[in-house]
């Protein structure tokens, strides 16, 4: 028997055909979050007029291949990308209504899909002695891949500088501060010997970073109890600026302002915190913000330098 067309009475009313009319979307269906493998996405179902008893949704690529079978979905349910990378996605949603029809829609292109972004910061370890004549000797971070780049930071009581191992190269020093660089781990090295230049408490920190190059520096700042890092030019988009600061003495820490997350920080014998910003959104000035000590009681330097994408 075949049914002629349905007479919409109104919301909720029943047809001609004795079924309640489909929901209708008002507003469509969204796939939310970033479009990279690996990330978890929220699949928002959008909004609908009528009476609504479930939804069903299902994910397909731009060939109309099925990456999620249709199935019972609530709002906000989660969907992990994972071996989608290239692909464009839309999601499909069907609100059911019992004893009535199903109405449906699509949401827009979401993607494509990127790769799993591995970039940025790996990973620290930290070096420490009350007291020693050196060598000190500093573990790679255990996460660290061949080719990332290592720099450390270092702060200690002498006179002069910490040596530089084979390979790395001096980038910012100072009485009693320095930054070393080494531009591409061999993946087999598993700690560097860094020597001092006599019986000294010493502090270094090895930061291993992904996917970055060596970009700008700054100087070293003069000793205040609030050292405020030097102003200077982000040499490129989404580059990571780290800002040093230590002092020759113990039991001080140190905050930075919003946007910046602190990566390593040590207390003991020489007081050392490494902190990083990222996602800039173009090439600018950084206007110097202020570290500020908050425990303690002796002035500290400040340093601050730039990692930009590696091509």
């Amino acid at each position: 028997m075949t049914l002629g067309p349905s007479i919409v009475l109104g919301v909720g009313a029943r047809t001609m055909t004795g079924f309640l009319p489909a929901p209708v979307n008002i507003s469509a269906p969204e796939i939310v979050g970033t479009p990279r493998d690996g990330q978890t996405v929220t699949l928002d179902l959008g909004l609908w007029e009528g009476d609504v008893t479930s939804f069903e949704a299902a994910i397909y690529d731009e060939s109309d291949n099925v990456i999620l079978a249709r199935q019972s979905v609530t709002n906000d349910s989660e969907f992990l990308l994972e071996d989608v990378v290239g692909l464009t996605l839309t999601l499909r949603v069907w609100a059911l209504l019992t004893g009535g029809f199903t109405g449906t829609a699509d949401s827009d292109p979401f993607g494509p899909i990127l790769p799993i972004d591995d970039s940025g910061f790996v990973g620290t370890t930290t070096a420490t002695s009350a007291s020693t004549a050196g060598p000190v000797s500093v573990s790679v971070p255990v996460d660290a891949e061949a080719g990332d780049l290592l720099f450390v930071y270092s702060t200690s009581a002498a006179a002069g500088e910490i040596g530089t191992p084979a390979g790395w190269t001096d980038r910012l020093t100072g009485s009693g501060h320095a930054v070393r660089t080494l531009a591409s781990w061999d993946g087999t090295t598993s700690s560097y010997d860094f020597t001092l230049p006599g019986a000294t408490a010493v502090t270094i920190v090895m930061v291993a970073v992904r996917g970055y190059s060596w970009g700008a520096i700054s100087t070293i700042s003069g000793l205040t109890a609030n050292p405020v890092p030097p102003t200077f030019s982000v040499p490129a988009n989404d580059s990571l600026v780290y800002t040093c600061v230590g002092a020759t003495t113990s039991t001080l820490d140190y905050s930075m302002p919003s946007g910046w997350t602190r990566r390593a920080y040590q207390g003991a014998n020489r007081s050392v915190a490494v902190f990083e910003r990222d996602a800039f959104a173009a090439s600018g000035s950084l206007a110097g913000e202020t570290v500020t000590r908050t425990s303690g009681a002796v002035n500290s330097r400040a340093l601050q330098f730039s990692l930009t994408p590696a091509p």
